[in-house]
């Protein structure tokens, strides 16, 4: 669906001005600098798009993508960045200061974001002041001819460009908006039953074929475990429950199991019932988030994930993200419970894990904010390294041994 005239009044009419009157001496830093409004995401794709766009001249377009490539490597453009975002929230600061504290405390979010001139509203949330401008500064990419990801003929990122715009400045809560607040991160949540301000965009039928593509393409119900070998692999966890065979030889018979021609996805499932016998108790009891990982999680989520021959670790590290190392300005600064992380050259994130005890499963709000943080964690990993994708663990967990 086209953009209504309403909203193609929207897109940078000024950056484009800015490049006709530019075109001869069109430099990254004088762009990044006169649209200062804009954060270091957005107005690189924007300066992206714009000379795609603009400069008709391919010898000329090449120019200035080449010099703009090897500034973004160097040493002076960490430095630039860094004082960019400094000088962006000194001028938020000094627009606070001048507003009142009613800015950030109340509903007005999009009123600072279009004192500095941003293109698109960003509602607050009931966070504190820091969350509030962190959402303030992730301004919405404009949708070009270029940028289209379609259902169907439905343009499901024109849609869902057009939802962040309708946000408008009614209050967001965790609890009950979790996919608006994430949609002004760039963020577009695809689950079964989405909210009724989303389905005015995006309607049931294209997001059962988002999820249906989405599945095809990661292989999500193409490998299939022996018949077979499940029923002995639960008959031998029962009898270890009901202690009719100790552990040590429920774990004899489970690896007897594995598969003589290397079947690694089902040799996979079989370490992690070995892991799971030898952990968890038979009995349940309360346990903390610590010892939910350490007794459960890790055993269970390791043989699967964890792969030394490829340098693949699952780690809990308790630290900010390797993304976050990398380039602190813009990233998330929270810390995941949990990663799957690639070690090479460098330390690339592949997956991030967020843990939660059984007794918060009707906790709407904190198992959103944990949903908030896998979002932004996933964000950050697929644009800095250049990802298809990451895979994300939103885990409840109640411990003890049962069939």
């Amino acid at each position: 669906m086209p953009p209504s005239r309403k909203q193609s009044k929207k897109h940078p009419t000024l950056e484009y001005y800015w490049v006709h009157n530019n075109e001869d001496q069109i430099d990254h830093l004088a762009f990044f600098n006169q649209f200062i409004n804009l954060s270091r995401r957005n107005v690189v794709a924007r300066f992206n798009n714009l000379i795609k766009s603009c400069i008709s001249d391919e010898t000329r377009r090449k120019e200035v993508q080449e010099k703009y490539k090897t500034w973004r490597k160097s040493n002076e453009a960490k430095v630039y960045w860094r004082e960019r975002e400094a000088r962006q929230k000194q001028l938020l600061l000094q627009y606070v200061s001048d507003s009142g504290a009613s800015v950030i405390e109340s509903v007005s979010g999009s009123s600072a974001a279009s004192s500095l001139g941003t293109s698109s509203d960003i509602t607050s949330v009931d966070m504190d002041s820091n969350k509030v401008m962190q959402l303030i500064e992730s301004n919405i990419i404009p949708i070009n001819n270029e940028n289209t990801f379609k259902i169907n003929d439905v343009n499901v990122l024109q849609q869902f460009h057009d939802f962040q715009n309708s946000l408008g400045t009614s209050p967001l809560t965790y609890g009950s908006h979790i996919q608006h607040i994430l949609s002004t991160s760039g963020i577009l949540l695809v689950k079964k039953h989405q909210h009724p301000d989303l389905l005015k965009f995006i309607d049931s039928k294209t997001t059962s074929m988002m999820l249906k593509n989405t599945y095809e393409q990661i292989g999500l119900h193409s490998q299939k475990f022996s018949r077979n070998t499940l029923v002995q692999l639960l008959e031998i966890v029962q009898q270890c429950i009901t202690q009719k065979i100790t552990t040590l030889k429920a774990t004899q018979q489970l690896l007897n199991l594995i598969d003589g021609e290397y079947n690694s996805y089902q040799n996979k499932i079989i370490f992690c019932f070995k892991s799971l016998i030898e952990q968890l108790p038979n009995d349940s009891f309360e346990a903390k988030e610590r010892e939910l990982i350490t007794r459960l999680i890790q055993p269970f989520l390791q043989p699967l994930f964890e792969d030394r021959a490829e340098n693949r670790y699952l780690r809990w590290t308790d630290t900010q993200t390797e993304e976050f190392k990398k380039d602190e300005f813009n990233c998330f600064n929270n810390r995941p419970d949990g990663c799957i992380t690639l070690k090479t050259y460098e330390n690339i994130n592949l997956g991030f894990i967020e843990v939660k005890e059984e007794k918060y499963r009707n906790n709407k709000t904190k198992l959103n904010k944990d949903l908030y943080k896998l979002g932004m964690f996933s964000r950050n990993a697929i644009d800095q390294n250049h990802l298809l994708g990451v895979l994300c663990f939103k885990l409840l967990v109640h411990l003890f041994l049962s069939i």
